[in-house]
């Protein structure tokens, strides 16, 4: 596996030399109320400059249970001042795992300058970065997608129809995986799905073992190391899944970004779409 000749991750250091820079969008991706990220904590103060995005609320698909259409990721867009020929970089607290959810979610929508900031809002802090109150308002732009990257995606029937062919990454927490519980310890739902287990197959690989203790993501023979215990190899087609897309889709960012790997999507219905799914094989 060969590391992608131009890196997705920005350093601090280099985002703070490159804040004023007319081309560059700071975005800070979080949750109103959700169990680990809080709005209240961006609107305490955030990087200078920086937008809120809110995974939940935002990215989400009002209408169903799934992803934005594509006219809906443009006019979010264009409602928070972001144009299509900017290069947009993403940042969260906790390990980045909505910055690299939204990074899937801008990719999977052609937007190719995105980058995630490496070690996000805690290293930003650790460092004694400046950091501001200020909400950003920039004017309502046109922004206009490259459109749809569908080979980025899985679907329930992608999945389905390759049990035997792909190599699946289970994002989630070991219990979860074993099929003691449905959903993460500490998520406002219980249930992710009606029954609890894996997908046939699937290899466990819980997505913090990628990053350090500062919330940088580890470099490329320690992710292969992490990968190599659990026994993946990626001699196939690789599907990541979690509960519900998040934590999967920082899998998909570490195998494809990070490592090179071409062949990777992420299955963003993840367990609470297949453990809900009548005739859907399942392992415990």
């Amino acid at each position: 596996m060969a590391l992608i000749e131009e890196s997705p991750l920005v350093s601090c250091e280099w985002l703070l030399e490159h804040l004023d820079d007319s081309d560059v969008v700071v975005v800070e991706v979080g949750q109103l109320n959700g169990y680990e990220t809080t709005r209240a904590r961006y609107l305490a103060g955030h990087i200078p400059t920086a937008l809120w995005i809110d995974w939940a609320s935002e990215l989400r698909n009002p209408e169903c249970v799934g992803v934005l259409e594509q006219e809906m990721f443009e006019n979010l867009m264009a409602a928070k001042g972001i144009r299509d020929t900017d290069l947009v970089v993403l940042y969260s607290a906790d390990n980045n795992i909505w910055s690299t959810s939204a990074y899937w979610h801008f990719r999977l929508f052609g937007h190719a300058r995105t980058s995630v900031l490496d070690g996000g809002r805690t290293r930003w802090e650790r460092l004694g970065y400046p950091m501001d109150s200020v909400f950003p308002r920039p004017p309502m732009t046109a922004y206009r997608s490259a459109g749809v990257d569908e080979s980025i995606r899985a679907l329930r029937s992608d999945v389905l129809g390759s049990l035997t062919t792909s190599a699946f990454i289970d994002a989630r927490e070991p219990e979860e995986y074993r099929g003691e519980t449905f959903s993460p310890s500490d998520a406002p739902n219980a249930m992710g799905g009606q029954r609890a287990g894996h997908i046939p197959g699937a290899v466990n690989v819980p997505w913090r073992l990628a990053g350090n203790a500062d919330h940088t993501f580890k470099r490329l023979p320690e992710l292969r190391e992490v990968f190599a215990e659990a026994n993946f190899s990626a001699n196939a087609a690789v599907i990541t899944y979690c509960w519900v897309g998040a934590r999967s889709a920082y899998s998909w960012f570490v195998l494809r970004e990070l490592m090179g790997l071409r062949d990777v999507r992420n299955y963003d219905g993840s367990w609470a779409e297949y453990g809900s799914s009548v005739g859907a094989p399942i392992e415990v």
